[in-house]
């Protein structure tokens, strides 16, 4: 095929067609390597013998400046099936939190009426989607500091004399220590009020939690007590607890469902 003077694009035509050619990766999820295939090349050549297309290395750079959330489902069909189904790949233009990627999760799933049947959802380890991590980081600094400190310390006994109650200490979490990680959420999660006063007392820079950390921080430790109940039963000395693993899990199978 031959073109004889093929008028040249305007820069908008050329942006045009870049737009139809990133959908290849985002929607069909083709590698990034077919821009370098001769094949396709010369395809698009004959297409329109004027576009040149995006070299492998600007795809990626264009591609990293906007965000997607690719929502696909798992599923057994009834022939027992395994099978998996893009749901949606659609660009997040908000501010990626994991409470707007929850919500947005959740209007994907509603919208397929598939929200009462998601049994588990899969992340990838992007820091906007670990929220229980840094929570715990910034919960060791916060309780590290009032052990380091006597003068904080003092401070946060006060301001719970003050509230009218019997003075406890914050607990730090010990790694070999089962159910420490619990202690530690628990204590601060109950002492919630004196603490935050007690941070803006101090004034000196320590992390403070947002009122949204402060929420997870109780769902934790309801998510979290029938674990420390059945650890607690497993670890007796006084008694064979072998014997008792398989009703304990059924209970904490039955927990977790509801």
């Amino acid at each position: 095929m031959h073109f004889v003077n093929p008028k040249k694009m305007s820069a908008g035509q050329r942006n045009q067609l870049d737009n139809h050619i990133f959908k290849l990766f985002t929607l069909d999820f083709q590698p990034f390597s077919i821009v370098e295939d001769k094949g396709y090349s010369n395809y698009c050549k004959v297409l329109n013998p004027t576009y040149t297309l995006p070299s492998r290395k600007m795809i990626i750079s264009a591609l990293n400046v906007e965000s997607y959330l690719d929502v696909t489902s798992h599923y057994i069909n009834k022939s027992f099936e395994l099978k998996s189904l893009l749901l949606q790949c659609s660009s997040m233009p908000v501010t990626h939190t994991s409470v707007s990627l929850a919500e947005e999760i959740r209007s994907i799933t509603d919208k397929y009426n598939i929200s009462n049947k998601v049994l588990a959802v899969v992340t990838d380890n992007a820091n906007n989607i670990k929220v229980v991590k840094p929570l715990i980081d910034k919960i060791k600094t916060i309780v590290s500091h009032f052990k380091r400190s006597c003068a904080a310390m003092e401070k946060l006994v006060s301001a719970q004399k003050t509230a009218g109650r019997n003075p406890k200490k914050l607990i730090h979490d010990v790694p070999i220590r089962w159910n420490s990680k619990y202690y530690m959420v628990q204590r601060l999660s109950e002492l919630q009020d004196v603490v935050k006063t007690t941070l803006v007392l101090i004034n000196k820079g320590i992390p403070v939690l947002t009122d949204e950390e402060w929420l997870t921080c109780k769902d934790l430790t309801s998510v979290l007590k029938p674990f420390e109940e059945v650890m607690e039963q497993i670890s007796e000395e006084k008694y064979v607890t072998g014997s008792i693993v398989i009703v304990l899990v059924n209970g904490l199978t039955i927990v977790c469902d509801k």
